[in-house]
């Protein structure tokens, strides 16, 4: 059965803020300064139970997913499961001892990427952040490990996605992800007038296009946007729509009812992106409450997700944007679309 708008049943771990940078669009605020990191214990726990609950890919991002102390033994543990494992990484603390090991573990590795060098410096704060990444790329293609470049797309960036192509392709690179620019965490200060508009989401739209047939099948682009009638023809996919508030979904597993499902570095299980409101959480805590707090929430609790999955579609139907950042979108409506506050305006 159907499970959202994604084929594979995704658990996105975020383990840990901390970082080796602080880049100026960062939608978790993470850095350097930042402290405290999920248990190994603990994660693995909650991977052990959302496995049992039909999920089957894990994607490592962050923070530095790199900087999370045991993540050797919590993505051996995960791919012992039977997950498959991604990885996002800003690319800088690859060596080659640390690129042989995952080697054994990573399926696909994500490299962040902010645009031609001089972009991509400025916005990670660091002086020839590019070139040390780029001298990192040799070391994925000698253990053969399938890597992409995931490029957040500001209004300033737009004009270096022909380069980023170009750039891929030169690498052997199999994925060009193209994500907009989320208006979250450190965004809001340092990145405000770089937020993309309606006519900018239509430029990246029809530009992708465009790359993808240059690209003539040698790497994959992935835009994280789509065209409105797209997004409304993906109701149907989520299965949790087709169910009323008292039907008892105790015997389905969680992934048919949420997906992808948000770990976030409290130990936290939140539904769809990072960044969605509190009042989504679906369990925390300890083990045995975590394990509780996913059978009730499969008891009673996917009401509220329902409510929020229906509003997003609402207000999309109502304002007709030409094209969606779904899952943003669905953030922002779940901070509009609070417990008693069913008159708040909600924008796409």
């Amino acid at each position: 059965m159907s499970s959202g708008f994604l084929d594979a049943r995704i658990v996105q771990v975020h383990p840990t803020l901390r970082c080796n940078l602080a880049c100026a669009h960062c939608y978790s605020s993470s850095g350097p300064r930042m402290r405290g990191e999920l248990p190994a214990d603990m994660l693995l726990a909650r991977l052990t139970r959302l496995r049992a609950e039909g999920y089957d890919v894990v994607s490592f991002s962050g923070g530095e997913p790199l900087m999370y102390s045991a993540f050797d033994e919590v993505a051996a543990g995960a791919k012992e499961m039977g997950f498959r494992i991604n990885l996002i990484t800003n690319g800088l603390l690859l060596t080659p001892k640390r690129v042989a090991r995952l080697a054994d573990t990573v399926s696909v590795l994500g490299l962040s990427l902010d645009g031609a060098p001089e972009r991509h410096d400025r916005m990670r704060g660091l002086d020839g952040a590019f070139e040390r990444v780029s001298e990192k790329l040799s070391l994925l293609r000698d253990h053969d490990i399938a890597f992409g470049f995931a490029h957040c797309v500001t209004s300033e960036s737009i004009e270096d996605l022909p380069w980023l192509l170009a750039y891929a392709l030169e690498q052997g690179a199999r994925l060009l992800q193209l994500h907009p620019l989320t208006m979250a965490g450190r965004a809001t200060s340092s990145c405000g007038s770089m937020a993309l508009s309606a006519a900018d989401l239509a430029r990246v739209f029809v530009i992708a296009e465009l790359l993808r047939i240059q690209a003539g099948g040698a790497l994959i682009v992935q835009l994280d946007i789509a065209a409105l009638p797209q997004v409304l023809a993906h109701r149907k996919r989520h299965a949790i729509l087709a169910m009323d508030d008292a039907e008892d979904t105790t015997d389905r597993p969680l992934a048919e009812l949420v997906n992808p499902i948000i770990l976030d570095e409290t130990g936290d299980l939140f539904p769809m992106a990072y960044g969605i409101d509190n009042s989504q959480r679906i369990a925390g805590g300890s083990t045995s409450q975590c394990s509780e707090g996913i059978a009730a929430y499969k008891r009673t609790g996917t009401s509220a997700l329902r409510r929020l999955l229906n509003a997003a579609f609402a207000a999309l139907e109502d304002e007709s944007p030409e094209f969606v950042d779904w899952y943003g979108h669905v953030v922002n409506v779940s901070h509009q679309l609070r417990p008693n506050t069913l008159s708040l305006p909600i924008s796409a």
